[in-house]
């Protein structure tokens, strides 16, 4: 079966109705929608829309709640990766003042084993 839609794509269905900038953005998000995406549970490419806000995994069988269009949008992605950090941060934080106390009774204890 040959190809029919070269440049419109998905919204070849609106014919010439609506105008073109508005196909275009529709087109950009219902290839959005209808695209499958990276699992983060099992690594694979099998997260699918199942309706507004509800994506399930073929594979794994998991179903989370994301994004309208898009399984996670950049803002969230963003947002995690500031809070790996963050916490990371205070983990080095805690460890290093852990360390630190313990160096000082460590240095305590030696000063009075000398007497």
């Amino acid at each position: 079966m040959a190809k029919r839609t070269k440049k419109v794509g998905i919204c070849g269905k609106y014919g010439t109705r609506y105008g073109a900038s508005l196909r275009k953005t529709i087109k950009r998000m219902e290839v959005s929608q209808h695209s499958k995406y990276t699992c983060q549970f099992c690594g694979k490419d099998a997260m699918k829309r199942k309706a507004v806000g509800i994506w399930s995994c073929s594979r794994c069988r998991k179903t989370v709640a994301g994004g309208a269009w898009v399984y996670r949008y950049a803002a969230h992605c963003f947002t995690c990766v500031i809070y790996t950090h963050l916490h990371t941060f205070c983990n080095i934080y805690a460890l290093a003042y852990c360390a630190l106390r313990a160096f000082n009774k460590s240095r305590r204890e030696a000063d009075f084993s000398s007497f």
